[in-house]
């Protein structure tokens, strides 16, 4: 589940896209140019939690 991901990418522009093991960084790219093609929505069924060690 890929959760809370909103970006703006212009023709041109150069990124980084960082983020630890495991975060979805190569599937959303993967998602972005098409590779997943049958990718769909904008909704999740359970919200998504970001989990802080304390």
């Amino acid at each position: 589940m890929l959760c809370g991901i909103d970006v703006d990418i212009y023709p041109g522009q150069i990124i980084g896209y960082i983020g630890p093991n495991g975060a979805g960084k190569t599937t959303t790219v993967k998602i972005l140019i098409g590779m997943l093609p049958d990718f769909e929505g904008d909704e999740a069924k359970s919200p998504c939690h970001r989990r802080y060690d304390s």
